[in-house]
């Protein structure tokens, strides 16, 4: 009995002591779970990529282009801050890019434009949006404009962008009545190469049967006055590097020959790309600059 009245006395002690560390008492689950699950607040808007964006606009309707080379500062100065920025300022971004486009420049002095284009391809699903409307702008498909039209064509396809926009560029890859624009848009789609196999095999599909249709038309004849056969020659002769580019970044396949493309798809169409190895996820920087 005296030993339990001992112990009893020294539990008291210990819970008086103030000799004791005092152990803190666990913070509360709930509060903690609401402070891991608390979004973090947006930026605020900043009221100087309003005041850029109202420069560029008077830079554009500048008819002379005079000021064009510091539009081009402006350009780049937004594309730097816009990762940092808001939603609804990255759109203002890029609407105001895309109204560039506006600008009354000839084919020969579009320096304002291509930066504009180069800096949308960067804004992902935003700037794509905007890239695919001008990729079909009217004025843009005027002969004298076809160059440029090609350049935007390939900018479109960087963000890599599904649905819609892949069918955009697919389309132009294989049904465009410009070479140019077949190659820009086929090239372009290497950066596909990111996606699963299912992104990946559905434009292989369509640009191996594209490239062996036209180089089989090429051969048809050895008739130098078969205009026709000519102008798939000259089809295949522009298509052909950029095209074979794209279809290694998806597949990772270094073929050469049209017909071993198909050949090689037929076979392999209904394998598991990803365990076979089929697949190149690194696009070099001189594929990312063209």
């Amino acid at each position: 009995m005296r030993r339990t009245h001992v112990v009893l006395a020294f539990s008291a002690c210990l819970a008086v002591s103030p000799l004791l560390p005092v152990v803190a008492a666990a913070p509360d689950l709930a509060n903690v779970l609401l402070l891991q699950g608390k979004k973090k607040a947006p930026p605020k808007d900043d009221p100087a990529i309003l005041k850029t964006l109202k420069e560029l606009k008077s830079i554009r309707k500048d008819k002379k282009g005079s000021r064009d080379a510091e539009g081009v500062k402006l350009i780049n100065e937004l594309t730097k801050r816009y990762p940092s920025l808001n939603k609804k300022q990255q759109k203002a971004i890029a609407k105001g890019l895309g109204e560039v486009f506006k600008a009354k420049r000839t084919p020969a002095e579009t320096r304002l434009l291509i930066t504009a284009g180069e800096a949308l391809s960067k804004f992902e699903g935003e700037g794509a949006k905007v890239l695919a409307k001008l990729c079909d702008d009217r004025r843009f498909g005027k002969k004298e404009w076809l160059i440029f039209r090609g350049k935007l064509v390939s900018f479109l396809g960087r963000p890599a962008i599904t649905g819609a926009i892949q069918k955009q560029l697919i389309d132009y890859c294989t049904r465009a009545p410009d070479d140019i624009i077949r190659a820009n848009a086929g090239g372009t789609l290497r950066h596909y190469s990111k996606h699963d196999q299912k992104v990946r095999k559905e434009i292989t599909k369509r640009i191996v049967k594209e490239l062996a249709g036209i180089y089989g038309q090429s051969l048809s004849n050895s008739d130098p006055r078969d205009t026709q056969r000519k102008s798939y020659e000259d089809t295949y002769a522009t298509v052909e590097g950029p095209w074979m580019k794209t279809l290694t970044a998806l597949t990772g396949q270094k073929i050469k020959d049209p017909n071993e493309w198909q050949r090689w798809y037929n076979k392999n169409k209904g394998k598991n790309w990803e365990k076979e190895g089929f697949t190149t996820r690194a696009v070099n920087e001189e594929t990312k600059k063209s």
